[in-house]
């Protein structure tokens, strides 16, 4: 199947920090960093345990872990705000979220209804300071899964679409015509493509 420009919308966060990356055709490219201040009012009262600042224990300090739990949670939902403006901006068509489950979940959670249904996948990796490579090599069968079941959709929509008498066709003379007259959106191909209606 050939698409013009799938396009995959990868988020990579982290408690200070979040990547945006776009998987087109194969390449991965990083459209922004955004980075976040943990303002939580209480770097003059106290600090968690072993900071070397005079720190306070047992309850307060446990006021301290919560606090920063606080603030990280607002600024992943600030983070998912301007994440589904890049999305409709890049136009992505899916998104894959990396990192610690507390982040990917609070993101997830968050995003409106018809981008959850969009998240093709979480991994659990601390890949904030990764390479392109890292996060391709890393993120394969996440990819393969999300295209497979691209190129099966829009097969079985040409299929459908065809066998209804709508505005689709089949056949090697057929399609070589509507290529020569620029009437082709979508071409399907397959040499061992099993879909529902169709034998080649």
């Amino acid at each position: 199947v050939m698409e013009k420009a799938p396009l995959l919308g990868i988020v990579i966060l982290s408690k200070e920090s979040a990547r945006v990356l776009t998987w087109r055709q194969g390449m991965i490219s990083e459209d922004e960093e955004m980075r976040f201040e943990l303002e939580i009012g209480l770097d003059d009262e106290l600090s968690p345990a072993g900071s070397g600042r005079g720190h306070l224990g047992g309850a307060q300090s446990d006021l301290y872990a919560q606090k920063v739990a606080v603030q990280v949670k607002k600024n992943l939902v600030e983070l998912t705000r301007a994440v589904v403006d890049v999305a409709h901006e890049l136009g992505w068509q899916s998104m894959m979220l990396i990192g610690s489950p507390k982040f990917t979940e609070t993101v997830e959670e968050y995003l409106p209804l018809q981008w959850q249904d969009k998240v093709i996948g979480k991994l659990d990796k601390n890949y904030i300071k990764a390479t392109l490579t890292q996060i391709a090599d890393s993120t394969t069968d996440l990819l393969d899964t999300w295209k497979q079941k691209i190129d099966v959709t829009l097969a079985q929509t040409v299929v459908d679409t065809f066998s209804a008498g709508g505005r689709a066709t089949a056949g090697v003379q057929k399609i070589l015509d509507a290529l020569a007259q620029a009437r082709v959106e979508h071409l399907v191909f397959s040499s061992d493509l099993v879909i529902n209606g169709w034998y080649d």
